[in-house]
């Protein structure tokens, strides 16, 4: 299902069929792309104009992906390790959430989005440009 997914999103961003998949096992979705990309000769400059195509192109594997979601409750296979990998999300969140409410609480405040990504790319404080 996922070869399908890239196979779909990849024309609809690029204008070319994707021929040959690259390994996708314990990549991330941009190393795929840019495999993808070299793999079946998009013709690209080296301005920056891959980059700019990763967006659109994980909006569209997303949407590719979210169409065969039925697919792929019925046939998917989680891979090794998910269950607990999702256990830890879910034992942190929680971690979190006790700790944010008592902070909450004690300050009479309510942590901002950036505060609860504190760490994550994109978290960082903006600052004013004005």
């Amino acid at each position: 299902m996922t070869r399908a997914a890239y196979a779909e999103a990849f024309p609809a961003v690029t204008g070319r069929p994707l021929i040959k998949l690259p390994q996708t096992a314990g990549r991330s979705e941009s190393e795929i792309f840019f495999d993808a990309l070299a793999l079946n000769a998009a013709d690209l400059n080296a301005g920056g104009e891959a980059e700019r195509l990763l967006e659109p192109f994980s909006a569209e594997l997303a949407a590719a992906l979210h169409a065969r979601r039925d697919d792929l409750a019925r046939e998917g296979q989680a891979l090794p390790g998910a269950a607990d990998a999702m256990a830890a999300v879910a034992s942190a969140r929680s971690a979190w959430t006790a700790t944010s409410a008592s902070t909450s609480a004690a300050t009479g405040t309510r942590p901002t989005p950036r505060a609860r990504c504190s760490g994550w790319p994109g978290s960082e404080p903006r600052t004013s440009t004005s």
